[in-house]
């Protein structure tokens, strides 16, 4: 696991490597396919980022999935945003 990673149970945070109180989240936690991912301040629920702050990798598809509604990365050139993929 990378060091700007941090682990919860399956999901797990992604720190902004230059900016480490930052995060990587689907922006403003919307669910809409193609919503961007940014990086902002921690949202915490209890002491745990919230959803649209939290990953998982997925084996079967080999992507990145965003807890908050499974859709993955995608990046097309400098934007990264979510979509769904059926595996």
């Amino acid at each position: 696991m990378a060091d700007n990673q941090v682990r919860l149970g399956k999901f797990f945070y992604i720190r902004h490597k230059l900016l480490p109180s930052f995060l990587l989240e689907v922006e403003g936690g919307a669910t809409d396919e193609g919503t961007f991912v940014t990086v902002s301040e921690p949202e915490l629920l209890g002491r745990e980022p919230v959803d649209h702050q939290l990953w998982y990798f997925d084996r079967v598809s080999q992507t990145l999935r965003t807890k908050l509604n499974d859709f993955c990365l995608q990046m097309k050139g400098t934007c990264i945003s979510i979509i769904p993929l059926s595996c």
